[in-house]
């Protein structure tokens, strides 16, 4: 699943993107609420996009995985911005806002897809090591 973002200008060749560094220099998150109804049977990537090759893809499988995420409710599942940037996204020329994808079986009903600008440190927002994402703390 992803969306793509029009082009800022049709007549111009390629995808130019979107300046959205605003949002990163604030401490923003990416933000969904969700619904596991079946746990993933492979990796769960989630990618923000800047222009191919251009991309910060992150292992979210921990957090469909997790017990109390992937329980059967719905939650929202906020990532920071910054962890998108550490595995290589530029955010001056953004073209795919989010990106789920998986190579297996996983049933997930989601709505609400937004970026969220200010510090949400504390919120319930997962953490990131090295390209993998950590459910947060309880």
């Amino acid at each position: 699943m992803y969306l793509q973002a029009p082009d800022r200008d049709p007549a111009a060749d390629g995808n130019q993107g979107w300046d959205l560094s605003g949002y990163l220099s604030s401490g923003g998150v990416l933000a969904f609420d969700a619904k596991v109804n079946g746990a993933p049977a492979a990796a769960v990537k989630t990618r923000i996009d800047c222009g191919y090759p251009c991309m910060g893809e992150l292992d979210a499988t921990a957090l469909f995985t997790d017990a109390t995420l992937g329980d059967g409710n719905a939650h929202t599942f906020k990532i920071p911005l910054s962890c998108f940037q550490s595995a290589g996204t530029d955010f001056a020329k953004i073209n795919t806002p989010f990106l789920l994808s998986t190579a297996g079986a996983f049933e997930l009903t989601f709505a609400n897809v937004r970026w969220l600008p200010g510090d949400h440190a504390g919120t319930g927002v997962a953490t990131c090591s090295a390209g993998v994402l950590s459910p947060p703390a309880p």
